[in-house]
């Protein structure tokens, strides 16, 4: 209206426009208004470079490449006037390049930028990057060293204390030789005891969550897990710290148990995992689903058997409780793998694989009309499916053992006379048979 009523729009103004669309989460049209204030001449221009380019990156998916020669602008541009902004940019640029699998390059960055800090204030802070830089390129005596040095010269109030002490976590537990997770879990509590908010608290949490993991404190582990989790709702995430770089840490820690065997916390921590994992990034959280699927059902056989044998020596309370939670977890297993069959709707193979097993693990699960109709939907959406003969078998089965002799028949029968060439269709007929005698005296011929 102003325009229209012949004003000039101020830098001020157009800047305030950019402030308004972004609101609305109209960030492109945001963006344009925002590059007009800088040409006309904002009074903080790299506040808001810094400001368009966590746009790009966060809001429209802007690739590495684009932010790298971004960021690279505001690293030329920025004076010794605002050491704090080439700070900023020349961590951003160690980001990008590590997502470009460039970060040798980050050695140049690094020596091209030192003289800057050198009598700075910031000059810990700088060593800092150095330091990550060695941790990420696998020098992690060289890490360690400078890491130490940096501790020794700050307060344990100064920031630097917190970065320094994640990374050392980080360091000690890394795989460049013996893993240290009792030194690293003390590291990561001194974070916490002196630095309790903020990203290298939670960073801290996540650390200490695998330490504890690694030293077979899992329960400890879960609730370090619970409370980085819960942090991360109130504070925004970055590079450092974020939800898919936790769902990642859940995953590993997951396999990692799972592949000892200890299925009770693998099951645990996949489960915080698909909490984390966005649905919208299909192949990655097709992983993820995947993973506490299969390792649910797993857990579940194992609880299963336990019932049993417990049930052998008499334990009918404890055989019960046991069984009661292998039926739980059959059922959770089967409604991941129905979330896998919808997710991966475009993907037919997948799906069809998704859909059967979910069916499957609700028969496991106690659940027979619920096992029953997914395999009626299978047989009436995948005509063409090699498993169809199969899901016919299944549901004459799964009818036959609730003692539903006449609508198991009728499974069987179909089974049988739609694949008569078919393996599974000539398995239909012994339990044919069984269900004819099922049904008495009069149906004996019919099982002859």
């Amino acid at each position: 209206a102003a325009i229209e009523g012949g004003e000039t729009l101020t830098a001020a103004d157009l800047e305030n426009m950019g402030r308004s669309l972004e609101w609305q989460e109209q960030f492109s049209g945001a963006i344009d208004y925002y590059d007009r204030a800088l040409q006309a001449g904002v009074s903080e221009p790299l506040e808001l470079r810094r400001h368009i380019i966590a746009l790009r990156r966060d809001r429209l998916g802007a690739s590495p490449r684009e932010l790298h020669d971004l960021v690279g602008q505001v690293l030329r541009d920025v004076g010794d006037d605002r050491l704090d902004m080439r700070l900023w940019a020349i961590e951003e640029q160690l980001g990008l390049l590590e997502e470009q699998g460039r970060l040798d390059d980050g050695g140049m960055l690094l020596a091209e930028n030192a003289e800057h800090f050198r009598e700075s204030d910031l000059r810990h802070r700088f060593e800092f990057l150095g330091a990550w830089w060695f941790y990420k390129t696998g020098r992690y005596d060289e890490a360690e060293a400078r890491l130490r040095t940096i501790r020794n010269q700050v307060e344990r109030t100064d920031d630097v204390n917190a970065m320094t002490g994640w990374l050392l976590g980080r360091v000690v537990m890394s795989d460049g030789g013996p893993q240290r997770p009792l030194e690293a879990l003390s590291f990561f509590e001194d974070v916490l005891r002196n630095h309790p908010r903020g990203r290298y608290a939670t960073a801290s949490r996540v650390g200490m969550a695998e330490a504890l993991s690694l030293l077979e404190r899992h329960e400890e582990a879960i609730a370090a897990y619970d409370l980085a989790l819960e942090e991360l709702r109130t504070i925004e995430g970055d590079r450092l710290v974020n939800r898919a770089a936790l769902a990642a840490s859940l995953g590993v820690m997951a396999d990692t148990q799972r592949q000892s065997g200890n299925l009770e916390p693998a099951v645990k921590y996949a489960r915080l995992a698909v909490g984390l994992v966005d649905r919208e990034k299909i192949e990655h959280a097709t992983l993820v689903l995947q993973q506490f699927a299969q390792t649910a059902a797993l857990w579940a056989e194992q609880r299963r058997k336990e019932a049993s044998s417990l049930r052998e020596e008499l334990e009918a309370s404890a055989a019960d409780a046991a069984l009661a939670e292998a039926f739980s977890l059959f059922a959770e297993a089967a409604a991941t793998h129905l979330e896998l069959a919808k997710m991966n709707t475009l993907n037919e193979r997948r799906a069809s694989e998704s859909s059967w097993q979910a069916a499957e693990l609700y028969a496991k699960a106690g659940d027979t009309p619920r096992a029953v109709q997914l395999h009626q939907e299978f047989v009436r959406e995948r005509p063409d499916d090699p498993l169809v003969p199969r899901a016919w078998l299944r549901i004459g089965q799964l009818r036959h053992g609730a003692r539903q002799f006449r609508a198991a028949i009728a499974a069987y029968q179909e089974c049988y006379r739609r694949f008569p060439r078919n393996l599974d269709g000539a398995r239909a007929l012994v339990p044919l048979a069984q269900c004819y005698v099922g049904l008495g005296a009069d149906s004996l011929e019919l099982a002859e």
